[in-house]
This record gives structure tokens, sequence and C-alpha cells, in this order.
């Protein structure tokens, strides 16, 4: 049991804070944040508003503490309006440095507006 406890708080203690970023971009708010697991960097948050769009292409950039960039491209379907849409994705990472994430850059583009 010493043992399982002393792993819990190392774990804790070794774990990144994550810090959720906010963007406005073509009238879409943004909440989102990058953590690394594993090999992977992954980026999550939420979409808000902006105009409807049936396939929303997001193009998210991360970098990390030692300059390290990450990019992840995330459709969602039925975006923008009233509401709010979940963002989740990953990139693979090549080089297994830093853990430290944050997210630099949103580019969004809506790729079928679905004849609105």
């Amino acid at each position: 049991m010493g043992k399982f406890l002393l792993l819990i708080v190392v774990f804790f203690i070794s774990s990144a804070p994550i810090y959720a970023e906010e963007f406005n971009v073509k009238g879409y708010e943004l909440n989102i944040s990058a953590s690394r697991r594993g090999n992977n960097v992954e980026v999550s948050g939420r979409l808000y508003g902006g105009h409807y769009c049936k396939n929303l292409k997001l193009e998210i950039f991360c970098h990390n503490e030692f300059g390290n960039i990450a990019h992840v491209t995330i459709v969602l379907d039925n975006a923008g309006g009233s509401g709010s849409k979940l963002i989740e994705g990953s990139d693979q990472l090549i080089i297994g440095q830093g853990s430290d994430w944050k997210v630099s850059s949103v580019f969004i583009n809506c790729i079928s507006d679905g004849g609105y």
C-alpha cells in the first residue's frame, strides 16, 4: 500500500499543469489546451458560437518548452450557432522531449456549409 501511495504522489508532483488558451477566430470562441500523453500531444477543449458550418476544419498548432511543434487537424460536424462543440485530437511526436505543451495558434476554415 505504501508503494502505491508513493507512486500516486510522484505522479501528481511530476505531472505538468495544463493551461487552457482562449482564441477568437472568425467569430468562433475556443477554449483549448494541449498536453502530452505518451508519444502524443493531445488537444481538447470547446468551440462556441460562430456561423453554422456543416464541416468546420480546425488546424491547431502547439509548442513546448524546447521549441518543438505539434500540428493537430480536426473536422467538426455541424459546428457553430448556439451551444458548443467538443474539440479533441492528437498528433504523434517525432521528437520525444518536453512535457509543457501549449496551443500557439488556431486556424479555422468552413469546408462545407451545407448549402446555407
